[in-house]
């Protein structure tokens, strides 16, 4: 059956992208989850103004230069929170670390079932910066830009998400973190709600070194990362990297790939080489097959995704406020739409990721109508987006 074109001009077009995300706010029980953390003690519930400030994050990511006078009227609470940094900054610093940690255990609970959960789920840590110049920051400090490369005055936003076959989602996430205990305790976090063992990461500056990998090995994770070329690996002798290299060369370009069992400090490893291929993998696990330890580090690319896109299209980089419990509950609320945009990508199979979302489906025409509590959207066929409304989201 054929998709009508609709265009009621008493809707904005961002109002009919939003209304996918408000229907994803509510089936997720985020309303109930935030209210139960935050209670109300004046003016409108804290669900209500944590979804408004989630919304700004949606619409325009850069500026609110952006909203048309109904998209304000429509999405932001007019009477109990004013469009400014003071508003922002005293309602997002209501939530402290502990609510924050309970929002994502609880969401994530509602987003994802056990049975999602199988051998070949892992989760993957990574760092990235978030700049944010100016002595209005609270307690920013110097952290590398890998993309710049040079030091920026900001903030390092640790992540750690879970990854499974058809879904990502936040785990834990922490700023200017740098002490690997900390970072095991955020890997045990995932290892306690999940079941899961698995970890990959970069070998960063901050995650890289022996005594790092040897705590991981005794608290039983299975690491999957990278090789710092300058070490030394025992095989009969020390040898460098490179070294090895040599020593497998006519090997390595008749089989493709090879996997050595090492040691360094006492440590057994494995080293997976690959023809064609500058990176050498590391990995404490003896007994999957080597195609696998790459597929398993090939899978960083979503951590990857994620902060690009978070940082491009969801407002990451646009901090609403000066103080840091106020940026952190920012940046759980970026995490939330990252989680939820993907859902929508999976859904319907786009390719081209959230700025897709943001700049194709929120300008479609569409036609919104309440009809007995259910928000009913009619697309444009091209974009065949009919069945956001008709089908369950899990």
């Amino acid at each position: 059956m054929a998709v009508k074109n609709n265009l009621n001009k008493n809707f904005t077009t961002s109002h009919a992208g939003l209304a996918i995300y408000s229907r994803l706010w509510n089936k997720f029980n985020l309303p109930h989850i935030f209210d139960s953390l935050v209670p109300k003690h004046s003016g409108a519930n804290y669900s209500k103004i944590a979804q408004n400030l989630f919304s700004r994050n949606l619409i325009d990511a850069n500026s609110m230069s952006a909203l048309s006078d109904v998209d304000k009227q429509e999405y932001f609470l007019r009477k109990n929170a004013s469009l400014n940094r003071t508003t922002y900054g005293r309602n997002l610093k209501r939530l402290n670390n502990k609510s924050r940690k309970k929002i994502l255990t609880k969401f994530n609970n509602n987003f994802i079932s056990h049975r999602e959960i199988n051998n070949d789920s892992i989760l993957i840590y990574d760092t990235s910066p978030i700049k944010a110049e100016g002595e209005n920051y609270e307690n920013t400090k110097w952290v590398w830009d890998a993309c710049e490369e040079k030091m920026i005055r900001g903030y390092a936003l640790n992540k750690l998400l879970l990854s499974t076959k058809n879904k990502l989602a936040v785990i834990d996430f922490e700023l200017q973190n740098k002490d690997k205990d900390k970072i095991i305790e955020m890997f045990k976090r995932g290892r306690r709600l999940y079941g899961i063992n698995k970890i990959v990461f970069d070998a960063g500056p901050d995650l890289k070194g022996m005594d790092f990998y040897k705590k991981l090995d005794e608290e039983d994770f299975l690491f999957y990362t990278k090789a710092v070329s300058n070490w030394y690996f025992n095989y009969g002798k020390d040898y460098t990297v490179e070294g090895l290299k040599e020593i497998i060369k006519s090997r390595l370009k008749r089989e493709g790939i090879v996997s050595l069992e090492v040691w360094k400090d006492d440590m057994l490893l494995r080293l997976i080489f690959v023809l064609n291929d500058a990176r050498v993998y590391l990995t404490n696990d003896l007994e999957i097959p080597a195609g696998k330890v790459i597929q398993y580090y090939n899978r960083r690319w979503d951590i990857e995704l994620s902060f690009r896109e978070e940082k491009q299209n969801l407002g990451l980089n646009t901090l609403p406020c000066w103080n840091e419990e106020g940026i952190k509950t920012h940046i759980l609320l970026v995490l939330l739409a990252f989680v939820l945009s993907q859902l929508i990508i999976n859904k319907v199979g786009i390719v081209k990721g959230i700025k897709l979302i943001k700049r194709r489906i929120v300008n479609i025409y569409a036609k919104v109508k309440e009809l007995f509590n259910r928000v009913y959207l009619i697309f444009n066929k091209s974009y065949k987006l009919w069945w956001v409304f008709s089908v369950e989201f899990g």
